[in-house]
């Protein structure tokens, strides 16, 4: 049995973890993914009642596409860099959080995401996607849990912040920009890792009162 079937086959009968009344995984999104599929409500409902502590990871999606750090050395560094302060800081977490740790991002294996999806099964850590119904054209990452919300990439970006307890950025651009402003806004802690590029490496103190700036 491999690692990766023995982690599957311990996720299908952990029934812990289920959402009280979720519905099964839409037949449209069952041949991309087995998370399971879940309205923003009933999430935030099952994260209350388990106690849950979500992290919400935003940054680069088609800028750090494999093919553009295929070309790239320079770029396949600072992905692989990236890559390594993802792994300690989410050590750090899920030694403090345990089990009841949740790290959600984009759905898609591309960029950032994917970075997320990689460690947290290399992990252990339970995965989230919310994204907009296009994500659909994508590889999905790992994940237990699936918020589908709106028909176009943004649509998602309020259910991804009501879910997330707080939020890490690493690069990115417009929209992560956006949704780390609106977070700190509404009290959430917010780390920004520098050095990796985008609009992270444009805030400072001053935008966001508060924050953690993670120098890479």
């Amino acid at each position: 049995m491999t690692d990766m079937h023995e982690a599957k086959m311990n996720r299908d009968v952990d029934t812990s973890s289920a959402i009280e009344g979720g519905a099964a995984i839409d037949p449209v999104w069952s041949t991309k993914t087995d998370a399971e599929l879940v309205t923003a409500t009933r999430f935030i409902a099952h994260k209350e009642r388990e106690e849950l502590h979500v992290v919400g990871v935003v940054g680069f999606s088609g800028q750090w596409s494999e093919e553009k750090i295929a070309s790239d050395p320079e770029l396949r560094f600072k992905v692989k860099h990236a890559r390594h302060q993802l792994e300690e800081t989410l050590t750090e977490l899920k030694e403090r959080h345990g089990e009841k740790l949740v790290v959600s991002s984009g759905a898609t294996m591309e960029g950032v995401p994917k970075l997320v999806y990689e460690v947290c099964e290399e992990l252990g850590i339970k995965a989230m996607g919310v994204a907009c119904e296009k994500a659909i054209d994508y590889r999905l990452g790992e994940m237990r849990y699936l918020l589908i919300e709106g028909s176009n990439w943004g649509d998602e970006s309020l259910t991804f912040l009501r879910t997330s307890d707080e939020l890490f950025m690493i690069g990115g651009g417009g929209q992560a920009k956006r949704e780390v402003l609106a977070a700190a806004s509404e009290g959430k802690k917010v780390t920004i890792f520098k050095n990796f590029g985008g609009t992270a490496d444009e805030l400072t103190g001053f935008d966001i009162k508060g924050a953690t700036f993670v120098m890479s």
